[in-house]
């Protein structure tokens, strides 16, 4: 191996790597591995043609991660106009009062929104106490010795509790459920 040219070293470690790339099983990359250990091993002194190699894969690599950023940046310009023109679309309907467009080739409709229904607090000091929730911070072995048993979820309850008073119609002083709201769909 030592009289290989520096190309012949260039080109023997792409396809070594290419096959370490491409090994499907444990023993191939095993066998690709120790192949370009042999290689390296053998062709250490050559240094200049590994390292030239070691950097041109490097400057790949960089070259495909701005390629990336910039593919990246692009479609969320892409993104941005295509939200822009459903909102302006958005208000057009409703200025117009159509809850449905007929195209060609698709449709643009007003549709709802689903999910839960937001709870919006319009004053807090007016929600009620069994509403609230005080978060305590302690160490664990503090809340045992103190023979507090722990649920993960409690501090996460006060708007959920309160989200369900208001869904089965009774009143929660300084809170209410929010709109639904609509959005445009594109079909």
């Amino acid at each position: 191996m030592t009289d290989l040219s520096l190309f012949d070293i260039e080109k023997g470690l792409h396809e070594l790597l290419g096959a370490w790339q491409e090994a499907e099983t444990p023993e191939a990359l095993e066998a690709a591995e120790a192949a370009i250990k042999a290689y390296a091993e053998a062709e250490v002194r050559k240094v200049d043609g590994i390292r030239r190699y070691i950097r041109a894969c490097e400057a790949q690599a960089e070259a495909a991660k701005e390629e990336a950023s910039l593919q990246s940046r692009r479609a969320i310009a892409w993104e941005a106009r295509a939200e822009h023109l459903k909102h302006f679309c958005f208000e057009a309907m409703q200025a117009f009062d159509f809850r449905k467009l007929e195209g060609r080739t698709g449709a643009m409709r007003i549709k709802g929104n689903g999910g839960k229904q937001a709870v919006t607090i319009t004053n807090p000091d007016l929600v009620p106490d069994e509403f609230r929730d005080a978060t305590i911070t302690w160490s664990l072995p503090r809340w045992e010795a103190a023979g507090i048993v722990l649920h993960r979820s409690e501090g996460l309850l006060a708007l959920a509790r309160i989200r369900a008073e208001l869904e089965a119609g009774r009143s929660v002083p300084g809170a209410e459920l929010a709109p639904r709201g609509e959005h445009l769909e594109v079909v």
